[in-house]
Protein backbone atom coordinates (compact mmCIF):
# COMPACT_ATOMS: atom_id res chain seq x y z
CA UNK A 1 0.00 0.00 0.00
CA UNK A 2 2.54 2.17 -0.84
CA UNK A 3 2.22 5.93 -2.38
CA UNK A 4 4.06 6.29 -5.75
CA UNK A 5 5.29 9.52 -6.22
CA UNK A 6 7.01 12.36 -8.51
CA UNK A 7 10.12 13.71 -7.36
CA UNK A 8 10.53 17.47 -7.60
CA UNK A 9 14.05 18.16 -5.99
CA UNK A 10 15.88 14.79 -4.91
CA UNK A 11 18.06 15.34 -1.91
CA UNK A 12 21.63 13.02 -1.31
CA UNK A 13 19.19 10.00 0.38
CA UNK A 14 16.71 9.71 -2.81
CA UNK A 15 17.25 10.44 -5.92
CA UNK A 16 15.50 9.53 -9.30
CA UNK A 17 11.76 10.78 -10.58
CA UNK A 18 9.52 8.30 -8.95
CA UNK A 19 9.74 7.59 -5.17
CA UNK A 20 7.70 4.51 -3.68
CA UNK A 21 7.21 5.60 0.20
CA UNK A 22 5.60 2.94 3.07
CA UNK A 23 5.32 3.69 6.32
CA UNK A 24 8.71 2.69 8.22
CA UNK A 25 9.31 0.38 10.88
CA UNK A 26 10.24 2.76 13.69
CA UNK A 27 8.13 5.97 14.66
CA UNK A 28 8.86 8.73 12.40
CA UNK A 29 10.64 6.86 9.91
CA UNK A 30 9.26 6.16 6.34
CA UNK A 31 10.72 4.22 3.94
CA UNK A 32 11.59 5.13 0.01
CA UNK A 33 12.16 2.62 -2.60
CA UNK A 34 13.55 4.43 -5.93
CA UNK A 35 14.21 1.05 -7.82
CA UNK A 36 14.58 -2.57 -7.82
CA UNK A 37 17.24 -2.51 -5.32
CA UNK A 38 17.58 0.82 -3.97
CA UNK A 39 15.34 0.95 -0.67
CA UNK A 40 16.35 2.92 2.47
CA UNK A 41 14.47 3.62 6.24
CA UNK A 42 14.42 7.74 7.31
CA UNK A 43 14.03 9.32 10.32
CA UNK A 44 11.47 12.18 9.34
CA UNK A 45 12.58 15.53 11.21
CA UNK A 46 9.05 17.51 9.39
CA UNK A 47 6.47 17.34 7.23
CA UNK A 48 5.13 20.25 5.01
CA UNK A 49 2.93 21.34 2.52
CA UNK A 50 3.09 23.67 0.15
CA UNK A 51 -0.59 23.97 -2.18
CA UNK A 52 -0.37 25.35 -5.79
CA UNK A 53 -2.33 25.44 -8.51
CA UNK A 54 -1.24 26.10 -12.24
CA UNK A 55 -3.92 27.63 -15.13
CA UNK A 56 -3.22 27.34 -18.70
CA UNK A 57 -3.92 30.16 -20.68
CA UNK A 58 -2.86 28.51 -23.50
CA UNK A 59 -5.39 25.82 -23.12
CA UNK A 60 -8.53 28.24 -22.25
CA UNK A 61 -7.51 30.24 -25.50
CA UNK A 62 -7.86 26.83 -27.49
CA UNK A 63 -10.95 25.70 -25.72
CA UNK A 64 -12.78 28.77 -26.29
CA UNK A 65 -11.84 28.97 -29.57
CA UNK A 66 -13.11 25.95 -30.36
CA UNK A 67 -16.13 26.24 -28.35
CA UNK A 68 -16.96 29.35 -30.20
CA UNK A 69 -16.48 27.72 -33.69
CA UNK A 70 -18.54 24.91 -33.05
CA UNK A 71 -21.61 26.38 -31.21
CA UNK A 72 -21.26 30.43 -31.23
CA UNK A 73 -21.05 32.40 -28.30
CA UNK A 74 -21.99 30.69 -25.41
CA UNK A 75 -19.56 27.52 -26.55
CA UNK A 76 -17.09 30.32 -26.41
CA UNK A 77 -17.42 31.02 -22.54
CA UNK A 78 -17.73 27.10 -22.28
CA UNK A 79 -14.61 26.72 -23.78
CA UNK A 80 -12.57 28.56 -22.04
CA UNK A 81 -13.68 27.19 -18.79
CA UNK A 82 -12.97 23.70 -19.47
CA UNK A 83 -10.21 24.32 -21.43
CA UNK A 84 -8.74 26.80 -18.26
CA UNK A 85 -8.98 24.63 -15.67
CA UNK A 86 -6.92 24.55 -12.86
CA UNK A 87 -3.83 21.55 -11.85
CA UNK A 88 -2.74 20.70 -8.84
CA UNK A 89 0.62 21.62 -8.50
CA UNK A 90 1.14 20.94 -4.49
CA UNK A 91 4.08 19.46 -2.97
CA UNK A 92 4.72 17.70 -0.14
CA UNK A 93 8.20 18.56 1.63
CA UNK A 94 10.05 16.02 3.68
CA UNK A 95 12.64 17.39 5.47
CA UNK A 96 14.96 14.84 7.79
CA UNK A 97 17.36 15.26 10.82
CA UNK A 98 20.37 15.90 8.88
CA UNK A 99 18.88 19.22 7.18
CA UNK A 100 18.07 17.46 3.89
CA UNK A 101 14.77 18.01 2.18
CA UNK A 102 12.82 15.55 -0.62
CA UNK A 103 9.86 17.73 -2.64
CA UNK A 104 7.65 15.60 -4.47
CA UNK A 105 4.21 16.18 -5.97
CA UNK A 106 1.35 15.18 -3.76
CA UNK A 107 -2.29 15.57 -3.20
CA UNK A 108 -3.78 16.72 -0.34
CA UNK A 109 -4.80 12.59 0.02
CA UNK A 110 -1.06 11.92 -0.18
CA UNK A 111 0.30 14.27 2.11
CA UNK A 112 -2.78 12.93 4.68
CA UNK A 113 -1.56 9.50 4.00
CA UNK A 114 2.04 10.20 4.70
CA UNK A 115 1.48 12.28 7.90
CA UNK A 116 -0.21 9.00 9.59
CA UNK A 117 2.49 6.81 8.39
CA UNK A 118 4.30 9.95 10.91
Amino acid sequence: MSLRLKIVTGCKHVKGIDVYIDKGSKPGALKFKTGLFSSSMLQVASLDWQEAATRSAGKAAAGAIIGGVLTGGLGLIAGAAIGGRKTDASTAVISFEDGQRLYVKATGKDFEKLQTWL
